[in-house]
């Protein structure tokens, strides 16, 4: 394993900035602490990959904001595919909009609480019409 002392230092030093950015992304500090996680082991895959003389601190703040847009977007793409799948939005009344809401809601919340694998394959077979051979 490469000496690694350098990427250490640079996250200590620059961890609390990183932090702020990758919250600043995300809005919310579960979903911070997550990007941060993922951009800092990132970081030690790809510390052969640093250019010697150039800013520790732009590259962590770089890799820090490249994993919290990520995060992000994979959150949405969580997200919408559970709206699609209730049905489609014809002119609702108010209280069928927020049954809706209410329902995706659920079916969020039930979805994200399965292993990474399950809420992969549900996604797969009930989101992207893949049959149960395909998933």
């Amino acid at each position: 394993m490469p000496d690694l002392k350098w990427l250490e230092q640079g996250l200590e030093e620059h961890g609390d900035l990183a932090y702020r950015l990758c919250l600043r992304v995300t809005g919310n500090a579960d979903d911070a602490a997550d990007a941060f996680q993922d951009a800092s082991c990132a970081l030690i895959r790809r510390a052969d990959r640093f250019r010697p003389g150039a800013s520790v601190r732009a590259w962590i703040c770089m890799t820090m904001r490249w994993a919290a847009i990520e995060l992000v977007r994979r959150r949405e793409r969580e997200r919408r595919p559970v709206e699609d799948a209730i049905g489609p939005r014809q002119t609702e009344q108010p209280m069928a909009t927020a049954a809706r809401a209410e329902q995706a809601a659920l079916v969020r919340q039930a979805v994200a609480a399965l292993s990474e694998a399950d809420r992969t394959a549900v996604t797969l077979r009930y989101y992207e019409g893949l049959t149960d051979r395909e998933v």
